[in-house]
């Protein structure tokens, strides 16, 4: 795995057949990263972290990755290497989803995916800009900062660890709008469509990428 002739770090975007995966391709490339789609095992060989993006339902994802032989790749990769899931993706690190009984997720992170409750004050889907309110430091900030993501989504993740890093929603149960585990993250919003906030969490997540791949330690990461 070795960095680009300028240092920057080469990342994956994980490719399982689903939706425009440009928009993410992008954003990492306006962040100063080196990017490549990832549609093999071996496509993985030469990349310092990988993205896991958020096209789809969990049932279709679930079913790509395996019959190409990422999932249980993903799940090993994780232990030396750094990876960021979003929306859907985040979804897939966990074991199971109600949006598609049977089909089974990565299983890297403990808990369910349940569906959004129909409140007053919650629309499902979930669709446009909400605060996120950070309540750990991490790639997102500092406990109490509020950034404003965009997000499109009908589903949550319930972590059974405590692994929540940023809260979004009302009510006294927020859910879980980042969570972060070793050198895994994932995310509930898109960071590529969340404005300066969201390539901010990019650039610091391609930071880490780099400094793993040379061997440092990673602030939050550590």
């Amino acid at each position: 795995m070795c960095p680009l002739s300028d240092g920057s770090p080469l990342i994956g975007v994980i490719d399982y057949g689903a939706g425009n995966l440009r928009s993410i391709y992008n954003a990492l490339r306006a962040v100063g990263a080196g990017t490549r789609f990832v549609t093999t095992l071996g496509d993985l060989e030469s990349v310092a972290g990988v993205v896991l993006p958020g096209v789809g339902s969990f049932g279709y994802a679930a079913e790509s990755l395996a019959a190409s032989g990422l999932d249980d790749a993903l799940v090993e990769w994780v232990r030396v290497r750094p990876m960021l899931g979003i929306c859907l993706g985040m979804q897939m690190m966990f074991p199971a989803s109600e949006e598609s009984p049977g089909h089974v997720g990565l299983g890297i992170l403990a808990g369910a995916v349940v569906r959004l409750a129909r409140t007053q004050s919650q629309k499902v889907p979930n669709m446009g800009w909400d605060p996120v309110v950070v309540e750990k430091a991490g790639l997102l900030g500092k406990p109490g900062d509020t950034l404003y993501c965009y997000f499109a989504h009908s589903y949550v993740c319930v972590p059974a660890e405590d692994i929540v890093e940023a809260s979004f929603g009302q009510g006294p149960a927020p859910f879980a709008a980042s969570v972060h585990k070793a050198l895994v993250q994932g995310v509930q919003f898109h960071p590529e469509k969340s404005g300066p906030a969201g390539l901010g969490f990019l650039a610091r997540f391609v930071e880490t990428c780099r400094t793993a791949q040379s061997g440092e330690v990673a602030g939050p990461w550590s």
